[in-house]
């Protein structure tokens, strides 16, 4: 059972797409050969940014033998006065059998059975070298990457970089086909620099293929290229910094064949920058480690080099980055002879979107909705507004002033360094420098952090703001640029995403839950819309809905994926389709959480089907019947009496809890109150009732009571007909 190993020879591949090409070609591959009886005993990916690999291990020689069936015409097309047709021919042509070798079977659709002509033949499996010559250039075109390229002149087919040698083997032979213009052949290449003869393998062993590489100073499997950078940076980088720095780790890894750790230096001087420049400098542009020392920056810094040490690589290191240090201090010292508040003017030449103007026009904008975040959690009067654009209040009476008059600083202020020089040469600290320009230049230190705080999360999983105006800024900040996409026709569709909306939305959600926001989100987005200029004719209500929308969707996902083992999508959609408010979020993950505990208690789970008889029946039929309509003095049958005694001495008490939201003690009460009543109460007669009675009294009657059944907790805690029944 031989074994199967490709390489795909490539120029310089970014260090981020292997990261998903090399998982992506493993299950291509895998799934691949398991369709065509082919599936290997295990299959290993490895690869550099010049070459990636893929060994599967003891595939069958050939393909197994098959028996195709096939159904033919039937027995009125095959046959025209006792003669076959041209139909009958054809297929046992096809078939490889004569016509009179065909069988006969008989397919019943619905009342009627139908004699159709049938064959069987046995097909023998081809040899794997064979379907692998076929098969591979078509795995190689299928490895998905954020960007491809296209490099042969008239061929259509593309790649992360252009495919210079395929190595392509099945035990000792070749496997023979051409991709790109490139012949398959047994040929590797080692090292560029170091050792870049090409040599033959013997074979497709993959423990003789990752040896011959090391001696040829290439180490292609990525786990044993980390172990070397991790160790060798470990000598240099405190154990603290160099954990907080695995994403540059991974990075530096897939940018390196042959990895040699070393450290190099650059003059104190440059301490004099805030340390976050320093780091931005290392890190954003040269992907060096920085090098501290408790809580400051030593004037060194740690590089992975791609081959043996030697003093001119680190004397070319210490060069690049003292040239970008040096143009970062003038910076920095050029900036603050502008202040920020003086900066905000400049903002008119900076362009947000080309139907809404620059970042000064924007600022107004995120200052209301700030403001209305604010109001919304609870943290200002529903009635004050902002002190308004260029006003200062010099002594705000109160907390509560005093945080309305740092939303409006930071919001005038959050985007001003964007003007700034630093920024421009490192738009990775925005948001940092401006908070430390304004540190600098005697703002509030509310102010100073809301401007940083504005861009978290940066990241999906990423910190999140922390103070009330940082959390006010940075939500406004992501409503406005949701409502100026959608308002634009740039929301998100598919794979497209250009504004990164979806991030945004997902930033809010978490921000809302996360920081105790305990108000809905959907007078935040009639904020941002109503904020809109009125140039762009915007339909509001048309925006509102798409938007609010797009929140509900994404909040179910966030729900869901937050543990998919206790959060099933039912019991979300039960809590997000009920009539409490969904865009609560805080509110909506307490009734989840709720709701997850009470579907363990085996009198609330029987309820789901119970309650979900009650909402069907009343939507069929319960049409002009209003909760309201049960005539008591009607009431005749037992069931029909119970029920409506459980649910008058329950009503007050659960309303009440649900209302102070305790929810399990809700739920709860509801379980014990209601579960055998509306058991009994759907039994067959005498016991039960039958709901739908010719008498149009009791119907109404009967109806009104399962309307309010349903409504008790779908009302304000969570809609139990929504629930799936175990």
């Amino acid at each position: 059972m031989p074994d199967l190993l490709i390489e795909l020879g490539t120029e310089e591949v970014p260090a981020s797409y292997l990261d998903r090409a090399l998982p992506e070609l493993k299950r291509i591959v895998t799934q691949g050969l398991a369709e065509v009886g082919l599936a290997p005993r295990e299959v290993e990916v490895a690869g550099t940014p010049r070459r990636i690999a893929l060994w599967a291990g003891d595939l069958p020689d050939r393909q197994p033998d098959v028996v195709e069936e096939k159904t033919g015409p039937s027995e009125q097309a095959a046959y025209k006065d006792g003669q076959p047709t041209t139909a009958a021919v054809k297929f046992a042509e096809s078939m490889g059998v004569a016509v009179a070798a065909l069988e006969w079977r008989e397919v019943t659709k619905g009342k009627k059975t139908t004699r159709y002509l049938y064959a069987a033949r046995k097909v023998a499996g081809r040899p794997t070298l064979e379907v692998l010559a076929e098969r591979l250039p078509g795995f190689i075109e299928a490895i998905p990457f954020k960007k491809s390229m296209r490099w042969v002149p008239g061929a259509k087919v593309r790649f992360a970089r252009p495919v210079r040698r395929i190595t392509a083997l099945l035990g000792a032979e070749v496997v023979p086909f051409t991709w790109a213009g490139v012949r398959s052949d047994r040929v590797v290449q080692g090292h560029r620099f170091l050792d870049p003869e090409p040599f033959a393998l013997r074979d497709a062993s993959w423990k003789a293929y990752v040896d011959r590489l090391r001696e040829a100073h290439v180490l292609v499997v990525p786990a044993e290229r980390r172990k070397v950078v991790d160790e060798g940076l470990r000598k240099h980088v405190p154990p603290e910094a160099l954990a907080a720095r695995q994403h540059l780790v991974d990075e530096v890894t897939n940018l390196v064949e042959w990895p040699l750790v070393d450290a190099g230096r650059f003059e104190e001087r440059y301490l004099r920058l805030p340390p976050v420049v320093v780091e931005e400098a290392m890190t954003g542009h040269q992907r060096y480690f920085p090098i501290p020392e408790g809580e400051r920056l030593q004037p060194r810094f740690a590089y992975v080099a791609n081959r043996p040490f030697d003093p001119v690589i680190r004397a070319g290191n210490e060069r690049v980055l003292a040239a970008r240090l040096h143009d970062a201090l003038f910076f920095f010292e050029q900036d603050q002879k502008v202040p920020l508040d003086q900066r905000v003017e400049r903002l008119d030449e900076v362009v947000f979107m080309q139907e809404l103007g620059t970042y000064r026009a924007r600022i107004d904008r995120i200052d209301h909705v700030a403001l209305e975040v604010a109001r919304v959690a609870g943290w200002i009067p529903p009635t004050m507004t902002s002190p308004g654009t260029g006003q200062r209040i010099t002594r705000p009476q109160g907390p509560e002033a005093t945080l309305a008059l740092h939303v409006h600083l930071a919001a005038q202020l959050a985007r001003t360094d964007l003007t700034t020089d630093i920024v421009q040469e490192f738009p990775g600290l925005q948001g940092e420098m401006g908070s430390i320009y304004a540190r600098l230049q005697g703002q509030p230190a509310a102010v100073a952090d809301a401007i940083r705080e504005a861009y978290l999360p940066r990241s999906e999983g990423g910190p999140l703001p922390a103070s009330q105006v940082g959390i006010c800024l940075s939500v406004a900040d992501k409503l406005d640029t949701i409502a100026c996409a959608w308002a634009t026709g740039r929301a998100p569709t598919g794979s497209k995403d250009p504004f990164m909306v979806r991030r945004s939305v997902l930033g809010v959600l978490r921000i809302l839950r996360e920081r105790g926001v305990d108000g809905g989100y959907a007078p935040l987005v009639r904020t941002a819309i109503a904020q809109l200029p009125a140039s762009l004719g915007a339909d509001a209500a048309a925006l509102e809905a798409a938007i609010l929308d797009y929140f509900r969707q994404r909040l179910e996902v966030l729900m869901v994926e937050a543990d998919r083992e206790r959060h099933p999508v039912d019991l979300v959609r039960a809590v997000l389709g009920s009539g409490a408010d969904p865009t609560n979020v805080v509110d909506a993950w307490a009734r989840l959480e709720a709701l997850v505990a009470l579907a363990g208690d085996a009198r609330f789970k029987r309820l789901f089907e119970l309650v979900e008889r009650t909402r069907n029946i009343t939507a069929k039929s319960g049409e002009g019947v209003d909760l309201q309509d049960v005539d008591e003095a009607s009431l005749e049958h037992p069931a029909e009496q119970a029920l409506h005694a459980a649910l008058g001495g329950c009503r007050e008490q659960v309303t009440a809890l649900v209302a102070q939201r305790r929810y399990v003690d809700a739920g709860t009460l509801y379980a014990e109150r209601l579960a055998e009543v509306v058991h009994t109460f759907f039994e067959p007669a005498p016991r039960g009732v039958f709901v739908l009675d010719e008498d149009a009294r009791k119907r109404k009657n009967r109806l009104a009571l399962l309307k309010q059944v349903h409504a008790l907790l779908a009302a304000g805690f969570a809609d139990l007909a929504l629930v799936q029944k175990a």
